[in-house]
């Protein structure tokens, strides 16, 4: 009798045991964790259980904090939850890595045109309120959000608040993200210091572009890093110190004159096609690797003593301005892709450094309408190159300039506070491959 009894508690524990099984089998998921935000490989932001429940499905991390990782509804107007099943929700957050699968943009393809930020959402990835100059190239938490007009935040949040729909620190001294489909015009107020360098969505990819595709694994990786490119006009502050454009697609025009940016960062107005006017302040003093590749720039005048920098975010920056330590770095493919170029006034380490180790690079690469450029002296000194642009003995290094170009539209070539022996130099150089074109000394 009695082992009969044992029998049959067994049978129904196995039974429940199969049944919880199942129920966990059947359960919504989704594959693959998510990397953890602050880079630790803790898991901290992500990874973990995952619920679909409401129109959003959530994540818990291993310390038991529950974040918002996908919206799924059709609604125009969002409100973030609060909490789900008694826990506090306190993050938005997204994978940064570049697996397609794993990466989830919260309101990528969504219907959202307003979405609302209540007080406990105090973490939103890429919007870092903390490591703002510390952070290089990511993607907000909105990247992919083609119909997002408006973020309201909750008047109470401790960390995050909102102007005219766009997101700002709590403070209003950092602008964090533009929404994508913002109206054309973008006021930032007096008192903001930095634009993040995600603010527009950054991975400014061009879905068109088959190194790109292939960088970030296909088109809707490409698609989802395209920026806030519905702008077509930015009024700026003069307070305003540390800022990036890269993919505003449509903006038309740009006066950073009154501003105090020091510094254009590593790709910093990258694919701005629709970009025809630049003013640059007199205070800037570093430009970046690839800063304005694939820009639609007709005419940009650099002032004297720029230099190149390998400026990847707001820290080297600070670096540089701080103490002048770090490497100098060559001048490297500044305008690439610039098929509208027509006319550049800048410093020769700009215009024409191209030697460092074994290595030749070319900022003139497409720039096919280029008719005139002035060489204003040197950034580094009137005579004679930086250290790390001595394998060049001129101006032009012919390994760059000459071969990778057909400069069929340049006419004149102008300098100033340069030695003319120099200028002879280069020019028989450059003259024995291009005739006609002008060369003026401007004593």
């Amino acid at each position: 009798m009695m082992n009969k009894k044992w029998f049959v508690i067994i049978a129904i524990m196995v039974c429940v045991c199969m049944a919880c099984t199942c129920l966990v089998a059947c359960a919504p998921k989704i594959d693959g964790g998510i990397e953890d935000g602050d880079g630790n490989g803790d898991g901290g932001d992500g990874g973990g259980e995952v619920i679909v429940k409401n129109d959003f499905i959530f994540g818990v991390t291993e310390r038991n904090e529950y974040f918002i990782r996908k919206y799924i509804g059709t609604d125009k107007d969002v409100t973030l939850p609060t909490e789900h099943e008694g826990n506090t929700i306190t993050s938005l957050f997204l994978s940064q890595t570049h697996d397609p699968e794993a990466s989830i943009m919260a309101f990528a393809d969504t219907t959202i045109e307003i979405l609302r930020i209540p007080a406990n959402i105090v973490k939103i990835t890429g919007c870092d309120v903390g490591n703002v100059a510390q952070m290089q190239w990511t993607i907000n938490a909105f990247s992919g959000a083609t119909n997002l007009q408006k973020i309201i935040v909750a008047p109470e949040n401790p960390v995050f608040s909102d102007i005219d729909g766009v997101l700002y620190n709590k403070d209003k001294t950092v602008m964090l993200a533009c929404p994508y489909d913002y109206k054309s015009k973008l006021v930032v107020p007096e008192g903001v210091i930095a634009i993040s360098l995600a603010a527009f969505g950054s991975y400014a990819i061009d879905p068109t572009d088959p190194t790109d595709i292939a960088e970030y694994k296909g088109y809707e990786r490409s698609k989802w890093g395209l920026h806030s490119a519905k702008i077509t006009e930015v009024e700026l502050p003069t307070t305003l110190k540390y800022a990036t454009f890269q993919g505003c697609r449509q903006l038309k025009s740009l006066d950073l004159s009154k501003t105090q940016v020091t510094a254009i960062t590593l790709q910093g107005m990258k694919y701005t096609e629709s970009l025809k006017e630049i003013k640059l302040p007199d205070c800037l003093k570093y430009i970046g690797i690839d800063a304005f590749i694939k820009s639609g720039i007709e005419r940009i005048e650099i002032p004297a003593r720029v230099l190149p920098r390998s400026l990847s975010n707001y820290t080297t920056i600070m670096q540089y301005e701080e103490n002048n330590t770090l490497k100098v770095t060559q001048s490297s493919d500044i305008f690439v892709g610039c098929s509208d170029l027509k006319y550049v006034s800048a410093p020769s380490e700009i215009l024409f450094g191209g030697g460092y180790r074994d290595q030749h690079y070319n900022n003139f690469i497409g720039c096919d309408a280029l008719a005139g450029i002035h060489v204003n002296g040197s950034a580094t000194n009137s005579t004679h190159y930086a250290p790390h642009y001595k394998r060049s003995s001129s101006i032009f290094v012919s390994e760059s300039i000459v071969v990778a170009n057909s400069f069929t539209s340049l006419k004149v070539i102008s300098y100033s506070n340069i030695l003319e022996s120099k200028i002879i130099k280069d020019t028989t150089e450059f003259l024995k491959h291009y005739k006609g074109v002008e060369i003026r000394i401007n004593k």
